[in-house]
């Protein structure tokens, strides 16, 4: 009989806030994906932190290279939170990102629980 041939698989589980400033340009909400890496995020909450104006965001999941909206200049009312990925969990694997963007500077804040993979 042929012997079994595993390998034991280490992996390390960072749990981390993801935050950015929100802006008119994108920014990156999760930054690339490094090698040997994954990132699941259970929600991204969009706050409306203006005192007098609605916010609108536009969030992007960039996948192999393609740009994939999880939401398009979606509104946040004043002093409301938004939760973009309500029972919908995302995983991002190697070169993911998710971008970020308002239509108007200082009116959204924005954090994503989540937890960094690290292989081996």
């Amino acid at each position: 009989m042929a012997e079994c041939n595993l390998k034991s698989a280490t992996l390390a589980v960072n749990i981390q806030p993801y935050t950015v400033a929100v802006a008119t340009a994108f920014a990156d909400l999760v930054p690339a994906v490094a090698a040997d890496n994954a990132v699941h995020l259970e929600a991204i909450f969009v706050t409306n932190i203006h005192a007098t104006l609605a916010c609108r965001v536009t969030i992007v999941h960039r996948i192999g290279g393609v740009d994939v909206e999880i939401a398009f200049n979606k509104a946040v009312s004043r002093g409301a939170t938004l939760n973009f990925l309500i029972n919908k969990p995302l995983y991002l694997k190697v070169g993911d990102s998710v971008k970020i963007k308002s239509e108007s500077n200082a009116t959204a804040s924005v954090v994503a629980p989540g937890a960094k993979l690290i292989g081996p």
